[in-house]
């Protein structure tokens, strides 16, 4: 994401002190991972379903911590507007890293290798595939009695 974010900035001649903040298309940001992840994978990156999938489940986490907002068609359009058409607004919290800090093989290191000879993305989150925590990963709840002032 921050990758695609420098490439918005500089595609649309963008500052981060520009008063309107950048949009982009689900699909956008599509386009650019595929193209990364062939650029930097080469046969072994994912297919066209890959990235769709990785992206889904990478998207509620960049929701999540403020990295991006999502601004759904209207009300009247939800069915009429495929989700590659949805629209992201890219928030103030993604202007506080620097891509260039990133390990050239950062990328490949990101991917583990299956059995079967293809790329999946690990958890990036903690998050199962439906967007909920798993019970394993889900503490108790804590009694406020037992809690150090």
């Amino acid at each position: 994401m921050l990758e695609f974010h420098e490439h918005l900035l500089d595609e649309r001649n963008a500052s981060i002190d520009d008063p309107e903040p950048l949009l982009f298309r689900f699909g956008e940001h599509f386009g650019f991972c595929r193209r990364r992840l062939s650029e930097e994978l080469g046969h072994g990156a994912p297919d066209d379903d890959g990235v769709r999938k990785l992206l889904r489940r990478l998207m509620p986490t960049l929701l999540r911590y403020r990295f991006l907002r999502e601004l759904p068609p209207e009300p009247g359009e939800h069915g009429m507007v495929e989700r590659d058409e949805w629209l992201y607004q890219c928030m103030p919290a993604l202007h506080g890293y620097d891509v260039r800090a990133l390990a050239p093989d950062a990328l490949a290191h990101f991917f583990e290798s299956t059995s079967a000879g293809t790329l999946e993305a690990p958890d990036v989150d903690g998050l199962d595939e439906t967007g909920d925590e798993p019970e394993s990963n889900v503490l108790p709840d804590s009694d406020p009695a037992e809690e150090v002032p």
